[in-house]
């Protein structure tokens, strides 16, 4: 499984042809660590595309609107609300693979690109939740932002997306 590790990888909502025309505004802070969309005063502007390896994408694969929350074991888990889980079972969205010399790997660990060029390979994800269950214990909470604050009150870390 060379290929995993000799490319880079993100996931769209719909299949994308040509990706310097649809490149997005990103702010930073100085040394990458951070980054959003949304800017605020120590952030630099970037434009282009963030990308990463499978087993850090795949989580995505759920539409934008969705929030979760990532603790890192052995074998990570990753915890979706209950409600969502219609939704993120009827989503399709498109999995694009790039060569990894177009990006760069940033602070945070995740690659970007000001001009990834075409994708090699592109593919529908007809189903999310097995895609992630390849990578990820998958697990439904009644309230992802009340399982963030237990977390965070016991000290525990975790990755999230959605959340404050």
């Amino acid at each position: 499984m060379d290929w995993l590790k000799e490319n880079i990888f993100r996931i769209d909502k719909d299949k994308i042809n040509d990706f310097s025309t649809n490149l997005q505004t990103y702010y930073r802070n100085a040394d990458w660590s951070r980054s959003g969309n949304k800017p605020k005063p120590d952030m630099h502007k970037e434009i282009g595309l963030f990308g990463g390896e499978l087993r850090d994408v795949v989580p995505y694969a759920v539409p934008r609107n969705v929030k979760w929350i990532i603790i890192k074991n052995k074998r990570p888990s990753i915890f979706f609300n209950q409600q969502d889980k219609p939704l993120i079972i009827n989503y399709k969205p498109h999995l694009s693979q790039f060569q990894q010399d177009k990006f760069t790997q940033v602070q945070s660990g995740e690659y970007f690109s000001n001009n990834p060029g075409t994708a090699i390979r592109q593919e529908l994800i007809r189903n999310p939740l097995r895609l992630i269950k390849k990578w990820y214990d998958v697990h439904f909470v009644t309230d992802v932002e009340e399982l963030a604050k237990q977390l965070r009150n016991n000290n525990i870390e975790f990755d999230s997306e959605g959340l404050d």
